[in-house]
């Protein structure tokens, strides 16, 4: 399996960081480690997520 980080998630991303990072910096390398030791799990463990409720599709997944 291939995770790719697209420029618009990349964008998206630094603005959630920056708005965290308004109230405590450390909240916003907290969730930026986790989010990013999440994505890496996936990889391992595609099916560790429950099934989406939005799609009858086995193989897409809420995070």
């Amino acid at each position: 399996m291939k995770i790719v980080e697209s420029d618009k998630f990349k964008k998206e991303l630094n603005n959630i960081l920056a708005f965290i990072a308004k109230d405590s910096v450390s909240a916003k390398n907290y969730f930026s480690k986790s989010l990013k030791d999440a994505i890496l799990c996936i990889d391992n463990m595609p099916y560790k997520f429950r099934k989406s409720t939005l799609f009858n599709d086995e193989n897409i997944r809420d995070f």
